[in-house]
């Protein structure tokens, strides 16, 4: 058998083949490892958002404990306001609910607040808060006069409630044995009142007449509220205290030291005046003033009439003194 003769690869072939080898290889699909779903992008995105939500949360955290606050900050305005309105509208019970007064205190009857010129409300002023404290400043006018005052207050369970209250005392201005100060038919020592303008009860006695007097209770208790306290002579007494000094007149005429020049009759010359008041209310000295008229002219005196009451306030005796007597004297005809 013939043998096939040997036969050599040109070299450019040679290098065409291992080309196409190098070929088939690169064609060959490439193994790759399982990728992350969560890149480097998606890190950045979760850290970006965690830091706006978790942002957004302290702000509205920090939204809902200011509503929080400016709740209750409206809660008390709320509370002022009614309790203003309450004093304006003259419901004095339900003032004292809203700020209760201090054991001890005696409050006047309501219908004492119904009959008086009571304030106006005119603002009231955000709250503060302070934890369970509070305040706010509220402004009235009382008989023409614009007050501001701040009222206190404490939280409780039931919510808030107000410390100060706008009712206080008036003080009469002097001590008079005679004069009866009364509202309501109460008397008004130790009496609190809320803010208006009040007019005394006229209170009449069988010698005396006190009260009708005007009087404004501001609510601030830095400012004292005075009361006068006077009283008048009841006309029939007043007269039976003139026919008095006429007697007086009369005695001193028949006594050679008398200063009187006139032998005209005298006229009581006006109102009586109550001079002093003493001996615990028992006793009291009146001017009488009296005038004449003669062909020399005008003659004017004063005959003062000393009065001493019982304990029932009656009067018991009558003593009268002129001008240049040393003493009184009895002086009833």
């Amino acid at each position: 058998m013939a043998r096939m003769p040997d036969f050599a690869m040109p070299e450019r072939a040679a290098r065409v083949h291992g080309s196409n080898a190098r070929l088939r290889s690169a064609q060959r699909p490439v193994e790759r490892r399982p990728r992350s779903p969560f890149g480097w992008r998606h890190v950045a995105v979760a850290v970006l958002l965690g830091g706006v939500l978790g942002g957004s949360a302290a702000a509205g955290m920090e939204v809902a404990g200011r509503s929080a606050v400016d709740a209750r900050e409206s809660s008390l305005q709320a509370l002022a306001s009614e309790y203003l309105q309450a004093i304006s509208d003259g419901d004095a019970d339900r003032a004292t609910r809203l700020s209760p007064l201090e054991v001890g205190r005696e409050l006047a009857p309501q219908a004492v607040l119904v009959a008086a010129w009571r304030l106006t409300p005119l603002s009231v002023a955000t709250a503060h808060v302070d934890g369970d404290e509070g305040s706010v400043d509220v402004r009235y006018r009382v008989g023409g006069t614009e007050v501001e005052r701040t009222l206190r207050a404490t939280s409780t369970a039931a919510g808030w409630r107000l410390e100060t209250s706008l009712a206080e005392p008036p003080r009469a201005s002097a001590v008079d044995a005679t004069a009866r100060l009364e509202l309501g038919g109460v008397p008004l020592r130790g009496l609190h009142l809320y803010p208006a303008v009040y007019r005394l009860d006229v209170v009449e006695g069988p010698l005396f007449v006190s009260g009708g007097g005007v009087f404004a209770i501001d609510g601030d208790p830095g400012i004292a509220t005075v009361v006068e306290a006077s009283s008048e002579l009841m006309p029939s007494f007043e007269q039976r205290l003139a026919e008095l000094a006429s007697v007086a007149v009369d005695t001193c005429r028949e006594r050679p030291d008398c200063a009187i020049r006139t032998s005209a009759p005298f006229t009581r010359a006006g109102a009586a005046d109550i001079l002093d008041i003493f001996d615990d209310g028992r006793a009291i000295d009146v001017k009488v003033p009296l005038f004449a008229r003669d062909d020399a002219g005008w003659e004017w005196r004063d005959v003062i009439v000393r009065v001493r009451l019982d304990s029932r306030g009656l009067p018991v005796e009558f003593l009268c003194s002129m001008p240049g007597w040393q003493q009184v004297q009895r002086c009833e005809p």
